[in-house]
């Protein structure tokens, strides 16, 4: 899934440690990491149904919109909703670690993805919806939904 999702999902793991558990602060922190990180696996496990083109296509008008709108709504997360640093971090430190770290920095392979595209392909088999363009509409109501819920919470 895209990064918005991700992100919300931290939001609300870190929510919910903070606002409903009695936890101490250190406590609710290193759970709500330890969540917002592993729940990069599970929320990524559903990109197969999303639409999630492995290769970026600048000419294909449709790519550039959505993926210019994904970006801009990250940038809005972040700023909306940057006392949540934490869940914000954890949620998307996969994708630190394999894309700009790994793979833009010190030019290696990922070593996660990987690892989730096994599962995803053990509990999915093999990407059925990833080129659909009318799949966008799975990922924008699992953003609207957790967008909800974080005023819930």
């Amino acid at each position: 899934m895209q990064a918005p999702t991700h992100l919300l999902v931290g939001i609300v793991i870190q929510k919910i440690f903070y606002s409903h558990t009695n936890l101490n602060p250190f406590a609710a922190a290193v759970i709500t990491l330890a969540l917002a990180f592993l729940s990069h696996f599970v929320v990524d496990l559903f990109s197969i149904f999303t639409y999630h083109p492995p290769k970026a296509d600048w000419h294909d008008k449709f790519w550039v919109t959505y993926h210019m709108s994904i970006y801009a709504l990250t940038i809005v997360i972040f700023v909306l909703f940057a006392q949540f640093w934490l869940g914000l971090i954890g949620s998307v430190l996969v994708d630190i670690i394999d894309w700009l770290l790994l793979r833009a920095i010190l030019k290696k392979e990922p070593v996660i993805h990987p690892v989730i595209k096994k599962i995803q392909t053990f509990a999915f088999g093999k990407p059925k919806h990833i080129y659909d363009k009318w799949t966008v509409i799975f990922e924008g109501l699992t953003i609207a939904l957790l967008w909800y819920s974080i005023f819930l919470l």
